[in-house]
């Protein structure tokens, strides 16, 4: 049951990841290119948190194997 459920919640977020490829335009930066992604805080700051866990998850997963 927990498989199950831990299937439904991945199929379900990464389902929504298309509602957030198909916002309209903002910013200063030409939505086009990289520096748009580079530049604005709304790219910015979820790409920082998303780094942040990732790394608090590997040290946490590194210090049990030693």
């Amino acid at each position: 049951m927990r498989k199950l459920a831990d299937l439904a919640l991945a199929l379900s977020t990464t389902g929504f990841t298309s509602f957030a490829l198909a916002h309209a335009g903002h910013g200063v930066t030409p939505p086009a290119g990289i520096v748009h992604y580079l530049m604005e805080p709304l790219h910015v700051i979820p790409a920082l948190v998303t780094l942040a866990v990732l790394v608090i998850a590997i040290r946490a997963v590194w210090s049990r194997v030693r």
